[in-house]
């Protein structure tokens, strides 16, 4: 009798963590929402009506500098733009209404590019001496939700509820045979 009691304590702690645990998934699903929207389409479209105004304000020590005017540098980031829109409706979409593997695939490749983004950016911030208001706000914030997609894919890894943790902890290891799709 007290052994039962203590496995209904257990199997009720396990669902009430299970629970706070889905609650910040949707939290962080909600995040990666509005990053879709905002970021990916809202910016995006501001670069595409008006590219020369946002090149002045991303980069103003080149402000001055002619090569922001001219058609190809125009060209390029109006193509950035529309990548950038196309990636925020996947974003938004699969979010919203896709399966948790679809989303963990999708945020792994997000991770990816964050990554990516990180890394050229300061490359090219310490060749130019760029150091200013836009670029610690880009820095900070690709840092910011780099860290979330990390959060939500260690919950979906490695969560007592999820797939992949439950063929873990029956296999002792991940394999081809742990297929989740």
């Amino acid at each position: 009798h007290i052994l039962l009691k203590k496995e209904e304590e257990e199997l009720l702690s396990h669902s009430i963590m299970s629970e706070g645990v889905n609650a910040f998934e949707q939290l962080l699903n909600r995040v990666f929402i509005l990053e879709g929207l905002a970021i990916n389409l809202g910016l995006q479209l501001w670069i595409l009506s008006d590219t020369e105004t946002f090149l002045e304000q991303y980069l103003p020590k080149f402000a001055g500098d002619p090569i922001l005017q001219h058609p190809v540098v125009l060209l390029l980031a109006r193509s950035w733009a529309y990548m950038i829109i196309v990636l925020g409706i996947f974003m938004v979409s699969i979010i919203q209404y896709g399966s948790r593997v679809g989303k963990a695939c999708l945020l792994i490749a997000a991770l990816f590019g964050d990554l990516m983004h990180l890394i050229l950016f300061a490359i090219f911030f310490a060749e130019h001496g760029l150091w200013d208001f836009g670029s610690k706000f880009g820095v900070v914030f690709t840092i910011a939700i780099a860290l979330a997609r990390i959060i939500w894919l260690h919950i979906f890894f490695f969560n007592n509820g999820s797939v992949i943790a439950s063929k873990y902890r029956e296999t002792g290891k991940f394999s081809a045979k742990n297929k989740i799709i």
